[in-house]
């Protein structure tokens, strides 16, 4: 579904109004799997670009009730081994930390 491939590949230009808009509209986008098994706050926690989406998504997830409650929006369900909590841990770069400054923002 679109509205799901849309938050499994949030770019940077789009505002976090637009994001909650597409999930306010399309709610079950939030559960829509990508070609790997993982749910959009998986996938955008993968991508430095579209990181600062992670909150948004969980919250909303979690408000929504559209994932088990015992997986945290999202945040401890696990691929590969690893759950989005382990991913955000190893994203900082000590050779970017102007990407760094600009995540925490």
């Amino acid at each position: 579904d679109h509205a799901g491939k849309f938050l499994h590949d949030i770019k940077e230009d789009h505002s976090d109004e637009v994001v909650k808009d597409v999930v306010r509209v399309f709610p079950k986008a939030l559960c829509c799997k990508n070609a790997i098994g993982e749910i959009p706050v998986q996938s955008t926690a993968r991508d430095n670009k579209s990181v600062s989406r992670v909150p948004i998504l969980a919250s909303e997830a979690i408000r929504l009730k559209v994932v088990p409650e015992e997986q945290r929006g999202g945040l401890l369900l696990k691929t590969d081994g690893e759950n989005v909590f382990q991913w955000l841990a190893r994203l900082w770069d000590e050779s970017d930390e102007e990407g760094c400054d600009r995540k925490v923002e």
